[in-house]
């Protein structure tokens, strides 16, 4: 009788593991689904294809490129999304992901996801001239050394 109540009590929480672990994965999917957003995609691929030293034409192409990579990169992280759920419980807990869920789901967290791609566009546009002059310094240092870059 001890074995049969042993044995039951294993199969609940192996069940009640495996139901958590579903909903875990759909809560990861679902952060994925919204933070991962074709609008953010979008930003991201006019950051690239606006870069000053580009034609018309390269700057049309580039766009094509980055919105196909983004194409594929959604669809690999559709079919993965297993595989993804472990790495996130590597850094959050099942309940910490509700949380973030719950972050994302709320009035501020759907506004951090509207502008979160223009806001990096915009950081990243003021700070292009910047690194553009720390990538020159530091070719120059390096073109000084006898240090060969392979």
């Amino acid at each position: 009788m001890k074995k049969l109540m042993l044995i039951s009590l294993l199969s609940l929480s192996t069940l009640s593991f495996a139901e958590s672990g579903t909903s875990v994965e759909s809560n990861v999917e679902w952060i994925l689904n919204e933070t991962l957003t074709k609008s953010l995609a979008s930003d991201i691929t006019r950051l690239f294809a606006s870069q000053p030293n580009l034609t018309q034409q390269e700057q049309q192409e580039a766009e094509k490129v980055m919105g196909q990579i983004f194409d594929k990169l959604f669809e690999l992280m559709k079919q993965n999304v297993p595989a993804i759920t472990n790495i996130y419980l590597k850094y959050f807990t099942a309940e910490e992901i509700e949380q973030l869920v719950s972050l994302y789901r709320s009035e501020l967290g759907q506004k951090l996801i509207l502008v979160q791609g223009s806001m990096m566009n915009n950081i990243a546009e003021f700070l292009q001239p910047q690194i553009i002059n720390i990538i020159n310094d530091l070719s120059s240092d390096f073109a000084k050394s006898d240090m060969i870059i392979a």
